[in-house]
């Protein structure tokens, strides 16, 4: 039986971890690594060496899963395991940055520190996957993505009620997450292993004219914001990040 993961310090002030999910198909158990690394040291225009963030809800802390870590076993929440299960490949590693794992959460300091961080996180990351939960192949909402990826626009027949029922899912009412989507630079939004560009999502969801107030205004602020770090000297440096805010179950 395999003992329960230990984190090593971050010793540098800009340090991070990013986990390493190896590839893998079905239900088989998830094992990664933690590799230490730095902000100045991950840049998101490297298409080889830069990572992916992940924007979610973590779920209930009750319903837990364990995942390996460098071979030791690490608890997570049945929510975040099916992200993981969702985006993991078949033959390839996935460099992902993820709280839950990516933080030591029960050492308070770090986590205060790496909060401080996160818009940096987030701007860093080449993608950011907002992941709205676990679906089956079979299912509209992962239908309906997999044609919005492939059209790039609605058909206004099924998949317009169901792009409504996505933008109904429980991401959308976290206000900490939509912080992760405005630092974000190139958002994608998933439901089981389905995904589509931030963008055209938003396109087909105001094609409907329902919620397309939540939507526009999350669409004006990361355009604003991706205005404004244009003209910054250090866009990573957002001392106001997650104050005063919950991240949630």
């Amino acid at each position: 039986m395999s003992s329960r993961y230990t984190y090593k310090p971050l010793t540098e002030p800009d340090a991070i971890r990013l986990i390493e999910i190896k590839p893998a198909s079905g239900s088989a158990e998830i094992h990664c690594s933690l590799t230490h690394t730095t902000l100045s040291q991950c840049d998101n225009r490297d298409i080889f060496g830069n990572y992916t963030a992940l924007s979610y809800v973590w779920g209930s802390p009750d319903k837990v899963k364990t995942i390996f870590v460098d071979g030791e076993s690490l608890a997570i929440t049945a929510n975040l395991f099916s992200a993981l299960i969702d985006l993991r490949d078949d033959t390839r590693s996935l460099w992902l940055w993820v709280d839950a794992i990516c933080i030591n959460q029960i050492n308070y300091g770090e986590k205060a520190q790496q909060i401080q961080m996160m818009g940096g996180i987030y701007a860093g990351a080449r993608h950011t996957i907002i992941y709205l939960g676990p679906r089956e192949v079979e299912s509209r909402e992962t239908q309906c993505l997999a044609s919005l990826a492939m059209a790039q626009k609605i058909d206004h027949g099924w998949n317009a009620d169901v792009v409504e029922s996505i933008a109904r899912s429980e991401w959308f009412t976290r206000v900490w997450i939509f912080q992760e989507l405005v630092f974000s630079i190139d958002p994608w939004v998933q439901c089981g292993r389905a995904r589509v560009k931030w963008e055209v999502f938003c396109a087909a969801l105001r094609s409907t004219h329902a919620r397309a107030n939540i939507v526009n205004s999350m669409k004006a602020a990361r355009d604003e914001h991706l205005d404004q770090t244009e003209r910054e000297v250090n866009p990573y440096d957002k001392s106001s990040w997650g104050k005063g805010l919950d991240r949630g179950a």
